[in-house]
């Protein structure tokens, strides 16, 4: 099941031509891709995306990228074994919540979704790049803004603290601003 919009995706991301990826992953050693199968030509389009924007980026949040956005787009996971990065089932958990699902339990594989379920396209790859590539905290907040499912988007400390590498999310993720602020009133 797809949730958002491959062709609106390819659009988000510069439209590159086959001959284009087909060099980039030539550059980059990516191997075993068919840019005429539309998974293999989303992954490697996003993944150059990310590249030209980030080249400072981790080759596995570049990789991990690469393999979320394809998935969202097709229903088809594949490509790079990023599925059990902490940072990708954190962002899957947050996707499914903004669409008004039910995210699985940290290392759980069943989730609940929406029949139907549809993400804006733009709202997702925003999302996405914030959460890879800039503030986790502020991509989940606007996340939830942008869909009208904060409650549901922000994640329990429990769940964070559970997946995230150091057992304790405040390390790379802060909710600080979420606390009351007497400064302002609050």
């Amino acid at each position: 099941m797809s949730i958002i919009r491959s062709d609106e995706l390819i659009r988000l991301v510069g439209n590159p031509g086959r001959d284009e990826l087909e060099r980039f992953a030539e550059l980059y050693g990516i191997m075993g891709t068919d840019t005429s199968n539309e998974h293999d030509y989303i992954t490697l389009a996003v993944m150059r995306y990310a590249r030209g924007k980030y080249p400072n980026a981790s080759a596995y949040d570049v990789a991990s990228f690469g393999s979320i956005l394809p998935y969202l787009a097709t229903g088809m996971y594949g490509g790079f074994g990023t599925d059990q990065y902490w940072k990708e089932e954190l962002a899957d958990m947050a996707i499914i919540a903004a669409c008004g699902g039910v995210p699985p339990a940290p290392g759980e594989l069943l989730a609940i979704m929406p029949r139907g379920a549809k993400l804006d396209t733009a709202i997702a790859l925003d999302f996405l790049t914030e959460w890879y590539f800039g503030d986790s905290a502020k991509a989940l907040i606007e996340l939830g803004v942008k869909t009208g499912n904060l409650d549901n988007v922000l994640l329990t400390k429990n769940q964070l603290e559970s997946t995230s590498p150091s057992g304790d999310c405040d390390e790379w993720l802060s909710f600080s601003f979420l606390e009351p602020s007497w400064e302002y009133g609050v």
